[in-house]
């Protein structure tokens, strides 16, 4: 058997050098992927806290109105 048999074709070491490289690369961006994913999750949680402080706070001017709707009801009678 010849060496180029043994250890393959040039062209072939390229070919293998380079779908290592794409390996490596396609690792990256799915890296990226995953941490643009959990930075935009972090987002929608900062996001669903303002929306659930802002629930809090109408309900209790809503408390606060009802609460002041019974006294003056009361002050009438």
């Amino acid at each position: 058997m010849s060496e180029s048999e043994i250890n393959g074709t040039e062209e072939d070491v390229q070919d293998k050098k380079q779908k290592k490289q794409t390996r490596h690369d396609g690792g990256a961006a799915d890296l990226e992927r995953v941490t643009d994913y959990a930075e935009e999750k972090e987002i929608s949680a900062a996001h669903i806290s303002s929306a659930v402080e802002q629930i809090g706070n109408k309900r209790s001017k809503e408390e606060e109105r009802k609460v002041a709707k019974e006294r003056l009801k009361h002050l009438m009678q």
